[in-house]
């Protein structure tokens, strides 16, 4: 697992799980402490996650598992024309400047999504099986490799999808956010429990991450810059910062925020949480970055 941030000077800095950079971990969490390495690319990239970087437009695969510093000629082109990416592993979806939405998988051919129009949003899913789901039109679509969409109801004015293991939780335009089982097995979608409206009338954004295989968390990012987490399955609420947080991302037993801490709409440091019990996070400690402006989790 890594997680990585991007500087305003173009530097990418990183914990964990690259060129064997590991962190120290206890609890599954972030511990005060832990030394970033940094990352070179051969381009500024608008989004990155691990194995793959956008930049301008265009998807490329970097293999950061040997080494840190990656020369352009090591970078290799899957796509051109990028509007937005979702994916991890080699295999990933894809809009263009007209919203269609279409994947691949880089390592198996035969992996097939059926193309989408119009989408606004959506999100990739690969831990157990493979899927992917999709806003189109305020409503939220979900399919696997070979199936068919399928439209999850009750689902209104999405604006926003996000999927994490077993669980998919959407946020409308109007700050609501309703969550539900999204279960992909042997290429098709189940539409499992549904959690329904969890009570959120002001997220401005969310992210999904997994404290354990049972125990999916929910982040939200409010619009009074507030970040709070919700754990679907034990009815658990807690309000973790107060303001000043500009972008929230989650990952495996982990979290981070990006703050501002002096109202200037500029990031001013990174501060991690870690596994504290089940369902739960806990502060491990505070990274302090020269205005960070970028969040992303790898696998």
């Amino acid at each position: 697992h890594s997680t990585c941030v991007e500087g305003t000077d173009g530097s990418l800095q990183c914990w964990g799980g690259l060129a064997d950079a590991s962190i120290s971990e206890k609890a599954g969490g972030v511990l005060a402490g832990a030394e970033p390495r940094a990352v070179t690319l051969p381009w500024k990239p608008a989004w990155f996650i691990g194995d793959m970087a956008l930049v301008e437009g265009r998807l490329y695969a970097v293999d950061l598992a040997e080494t840190l510093t990656v020369s352009e000629g090591q970078a290799k082109l899957l796509e051109s024309g990028v509007a937005a990416v979702a994916g991890v592993d080699g295999r990933y979806c894809i809009t263009d400047k007209s919203r269609k939405l279409r994947c691949r998988d880089t390592g198996d051919p035969e992996w097939r999504v059926p193309t989408l129009a119009g989408v606004t949003d959506f999100a990739v899913v690969n831990e157990f099986e493979h899927g992917v789901c999709a806003v189109k039109s305020g409503k939220v679509q979900c399919v696997g490799a070979g199936s068919r969409w399928t439209t999850i109801r009750g689902v209104k004015d999405a604006a926003q999808i996000e999927m994490n293991m077993l669980l998919a939780c959407a946020r409308s335009k109007h700050g609501k956010v309703s969550c539900w089982e999204a279960a992909f097995f042997e290429g098709a979608f189940d539409m499992g429990e549904e959690y329904g409206d969890q009570g959120i009338s002001d997220a401005a954004d969310i992210a999904l991450g997994a404290g354990g295989y049972t125990e999916p968390n929910l982040l939200v990012r409010t619009n009074a810059g507030g970040m709070r987490l919700v754990s679907i399955e034990d009815d658990y609420d807690e309000l973790l910062l107060e303001r000043g947080v500009l972008e929230i991302a989650a990952g495996f037993e982990h979290a981070c925020a990006r703050i501002d801490d002096d109202g200037d709409g500029v990031g001013d440091r990174l501060e991690c949480f870690g596994i504290d019990g089940i369902g739960q996070l806990g502060k491990l400690g505070d990274h302090v970055m020269v205005q960070p402006i970028a969040v992303e989790f790898g696998g």
